[in-house]
């Protein structure tokens, strides 16, 4: 999906100018997601919940430049934007796999 990988950045970027902390966009952006699509097993980091996880740095600063992007289209509205918060690893059920081929699978509404 084109410029997905730039959500949390381009998210934390706009809710920080507006004077939102970190906490704010995490359940905007995990845990009322997940509720609204009813995974039950998502959007929080507790027992008995999948080890979906993201190691951000959330006052990096960078410009975005879409021959870096790592998507298949490597097109974006945000060519050459400033945005704050850098994705440093993601795991996905406790998996790391930012730099392994693309894994997971489709849920349905009740599933993890």
């Amino acid at each position: 999906i084109a410029s997905l990988q730039l959500g949390l950045p381009v998210m934390w970027t706009n809710a920080r100018a507006r004077g939102h902390a970190l906490s704010d966009v995490v359940r905007w952006m995990s845990r009322r997601p997940a509720e609204v699509a009813g995974l039950l097993r998502k959007g929080r980091i507790e027992v008995g919940f999948d080890a979906d996880l993201v190691a951000f740095a959330p006052d990096e600063t960078w410009t975005i430049d879409p021959a870096r992007l790592r998507h298949r289209h490597p097109v974006t509205p945000y060519a050459g934007v400033s945005v704050t918060g850098v994705v440093r690893d993601v795991w996905l059920a406790g998996e790391k796999i930012l730099d392994g081929p693309p894994r997971g699978r489709q849920l349905s509404r009740g599933e993890a």
